[in-house]
C-alpha cells in the first residue's frame, strides 16, 4: 500500500466518528470481560498468592475511562470538528485528552456533581493506578472529600463510578442517537449490582 493511501486511511479514520465509537465498543467489550472475571479476594488466606482476577479491578475503571474519551472524540467528530489534521492527532483544542471533566466542558455536556466527580476520578485512574504505581504528582491522589460525600483518594474508584459511568455513556448514546437502549440488550449490560 502507497504511503499516499496510508495517509488517507488514517486521516478517513481519524476524523470518522464511527471508528472512535468502535474503539469505544471495543474497550466495553474488554472491561466486561474483566468485570466478569473479577475476584475482589476477600477470602484469600493471609500470606496466599493474589490471582490475576484479583488484581483487574484498576483495569476495567481505566478502560471505562478510555471509553468514555473515545465517545466524547466520536461527539466531537460528528459535531463536524476534526481530530486529525495534516496526518496528525490534533485533538480537542484546549482539552487534555485524559481530563474526561475538561472534554465534556469543551462539548457543553452537563454533567452532575456527581457524575462530574466521576470523570475526575477516572481521569486519574488513567494518569495513575490504571497503569502505574504513582501519578505525576502526589496531590493527584490525595486522599479529600468526595463531592458524593465520604472521603477517597481520587485514583480510587467504586461500583458506583460504573453505574454514573454507564448513565453518561447511555446519554452520549442518546445524542450520538444510537440505540444504546436496543444495543444494550442484544449485548449483556455490565451487572453494576456487585459490591
Amino acid at each position: 500500500m502507497s504511503e499516499q493511501k496510508q495517509y488517507e486511511l488514517y486521516m478517513r479514520a481519524g476524523n470518522n466518528y464511527g471508528s472512535w465509537l468502535l474503539s469505544a465498543d471495543s474497550l466495553l467489550a474488554s472491561a466486561r470481560i474483566l468485570y466478569d472475571n473479577f475476584d475482589p479476594g476477600f477470602n484469600l488466606p493471609v500470606g496466599e498468592e493474589v490471582p490475576d482476577n484479583s488484581k483487574v479491578f484498576s483495569s476495567i475503571f481505566l478502560l471505562y475511562a478510555y471509553r468514555i474519551e473515545c465517545l466524547f472524540k466520536c461527539l466531537w467528530v460528528k459535531s463536524g470538528n476534526n481530530l486529525v489534521d495534516n496526518g496528525k492527532y490534533i485533538g480537542i483544542p484546549e482539552a487534555n485528552d485524559h481530563k474526561l471533566h475538561e472534554l465534556a466542558d469543551k462539548l457543553d455536556f452537563k454533567l452532575s456533581i456527581n457524575e462530574r466527580d466521576t470523570l475526575i476520578s477516572l481521569s486519574v485512574i488513567v494518569i495513575s493506578s490504571g497503569r502505574y504505581p504513582i501519578a505525576k504528582s502526589w496531590k493527584d491522589t490525595k486522599i479529600q472529600q468526595r463531592k458524593s460525600g465520604g472521603f477517597g483518594s481520587r485514583d480510587t474508584c467504586e461500583s458506583s463510578h460504573l453505574i454514573l459511568a454507564e448513565n453518561i455513556i447511555a446519554r452520549i448514546y442518546g445524542i450520538l442517537d444510537f440505540k444504546y437502549n436496543e444495543y444494550t440488550k442484544a449485548n449483556r449490560p455490565l451487572d453494576t449490582g456487585r459490591d
